[in-house]
């Protein structure tokens, strides 16, 4: 008698399971991996961009009347041409503001805002000093992302106009 008993079927199931499920193990932790890193390096790049955007500004910026309004470490103000242009946090959300900015009653008046980055967790302006007189901002920016955190930072030296 020629074929194949049950036992030695239940044998291949069991093995040809065994199998399947390793595989799908390793390709589910390979693709949760792959996840992972593509979203850390796209909030990489995304702060990446905020930086040159804020370099930029700090580029067109003077720094006439830069005693106007004290700085905080949380926001960050500048005056560009006749507009100033205020980045800060808020909800989570890194924040650009262009218009017109009156210190004393802490308004903005002809304001357009973009959103440069969502889900932020932390920015911080550090300012430079050399003579009484801001010669440059260090810009921390940090998200998080999944189980890590993401920080990049950049100085950034202002022209004296």
């Amino acid at each position: 008698m020629k074929g194949i008993s049950l036992i030695e079927v239940m044998l291949y199931l069991l093995i040809s399971m065994a199998l399947i499920t390793v595989i799908l193990h390793v390709g589910l932790h390979c693709y949760s991996t792959a996840y992972k890193t593509s979203a850390k390096h796209e909030a990489c790049l995304q702060l990446a961009v905020a930086l040159l955007y804020f370099g930029y500004d700090c580029k067109k910026a003077s720094l006439k009347g830069w005693n106007a309004q004290k700085p905080l470490p949380n926001r960050c103000l500048l005056r560009v041409d006749k507009k100033d242009i205020g980045w800060f946090i808020k909800k989570n959300r890194l924040m650009r503001y262009v218009g017109h900015y009156n210190p004393f009653t802490k308004k903005w008046s002809h304001l357009s805002t973009s959103v440069v980055v969502h889900q932020i967790e932390l920015v911080d302006f550090r300012y430079t000093y050399n003579n009484n007189r801001c010669v440059g901002i260090t810009c921390y920016l940090t998200k998080r992302v999944h189980d890590s955190q993401i920080s990049l930072h950049s100085f950034f030296a202002m022209r004296n106009l």
